[in-house]
């Protein structure tokens, strides 16, 4: 999921008016935009799992969300609420396709 801080979050909560926080925000908060890797050591670091077989579960979201705007134009989602989210999802593909 996508925001505007580069962190993972579709709900359009960057429209509304009085703009609406982050319900969630990892440990080290990262810059308040995930890093992946990062979130991923944490999340199995706390969970007591092996890191490398999160990193290969999440990974396997690079596909998909590299199709996603593509997707999203096709379903007519209009380009002024994709462009502010290009780069943030730019961002998320690169972290992904890197694990």
């Amino acid at each position: 999921m996508l925001d505007l801080t580069g962190g993972h979050d579709f709900a359009p909560m960057w429209l509304h008016p009085d703009g609406i926080a982050r319900r969630m925000r990892w440990l080290k908060d990262d810059g308040g935009a995930p890093n992946w890797m990062s979130a991923i050591d944490q999340a199995s670091e706390a969970a007591h799992l092996d890191s490398r077989l999160v990193r290969a579960g999440v990974q396997t979201m690079a596909a998909p969300l590299a199709k996603l705007f593509d997707e999203a134009r096709a379903l007519g989602i209009e380009e002024r609420y994709l462009a502010p989210l290009i780069q943030p999802w730019q961002n998320a593909c690169r972290q992904l396709e890197a694990l």
